[in-house]
């Protein structure tokens, strides 16, 4: 499968300082499913360092 171009907006670098400030926002957060949410996305992130995030647009993320 080849890859596919989209159009994206950089939004950030991923650095070490980056998730520190959101596992620190994260503790702040009660306990429940968007702590857990957010622990995810800090794990993740965290595995990319050095890269960028990229969000992709014109792709309808509402859950309706």
């Amino acid at each position: 499968m080849s890859p596919r171009a989209v159009t994206g907006e950089v939004k950030q670098k991923i650095t070490s300082d980056f998730i520190l400030q959101l596992h620190e926002e994260m503790k702040q957060m009660p306990e429940g499913d968007e702590k857990n949410a957010k622990r995810a996305v800090v794990e993740v992130l965290s595995e990319h360092l050095g890269e960028w995030l990229v969000l992709e647009q014109g792709k309808n993320t509402d859950k309706h």
